[in-house]
């Protein structure tokens, strides 16, 4: 009987200390107006935070032997990254073989590497410019091509060609003439190339 009396009492307890919290939950004021840090949608990137891009120029050249290894790549440090690089003959044209017959290793990784497609998409996407750089590294060919006005014609439209396949327009230049002398006028000529080759790529791509 003891038992039974205890039980109900504390049921009774129990049972007005649940009528006073409800009273007083009832008693508070909500203000609809309150803010809150937590919002209506889960995501989670919520604490992501945009990573800065470099304040100045940071230009990244890209070897075609390095291609293996562009998962390491950060991109949000980079402002530019340049090919490296598709050679030219003295007419003007882009090397596509060597002297025995197989096929340009930085010609073959650029038109057939997939990685470095998928790159291309990535850099435009991170809002990293992406440019096609044009080499000549032999005397004889340099000198030869720059002598030969409508030679450079024929780049001009081998290089549109080649950044129209990639959907890009940024281009870089590098001439090595190793023992051209200033008096054959090397270095004039190659000025006057890389102004018309400007004027070129403006005009067909805009102010690139």
């Amino acid at each position: 009987m003891k038992s039974q009396i205890s039980i109900a009492l504390i049921l009774n307890m129990f049972s007005l200390i649940a009528a006073f919290v409800s009273f007083q939950l009832k008693s508070i004021k909500i203000d609809p107006n309150i803010s809150t840090p937590m919002g209506s949608a889960f995501s989670v990137l919520a604490s992501h935070k945009e990573k800065e891009k470099p304040k100045n120029i940071v230009y990244g050249y890209l070897p075609y032997w390095t291609l293996g290894a562009i998962e390491h790549l950060q991109l949000d440090k980079l402002t530019d990254i340049a090919y490296f690089a598709l050679r030219i003959n003295s007419d003007g044209k882009i090397r596509t073989t060597d002297e025995e017959g197989f096929i340009d290793p930085g010609y073959n990784q650029w038109k057939n590497n997939e990685e470095l497609d998928e790159l291309i998409r990535d850099s435009k996407a991170n809002d990293v410019r992406f440019a096609l750089t044009i080499i000549s590294h032999e005397d004889d060919v340099s000198e030869a091509f720059l002598n030969c006005r409508s030679c450079w014609d024929t780049l001009l439209a081998e290089i549109v060609r080649e950044l129209k396949s990639k959907n890009i327009k940024d281009l870089n230049m590098d001439f090595e003439l190793a023992e051209a002398e200033p008096s054959e006028g090397m270095a004039l000529k190659y000025s006057q190339l890389v102004n018309f080759l400007n004027r070129g790529l403006d005009d067909r791509f805009g102010n690139s």
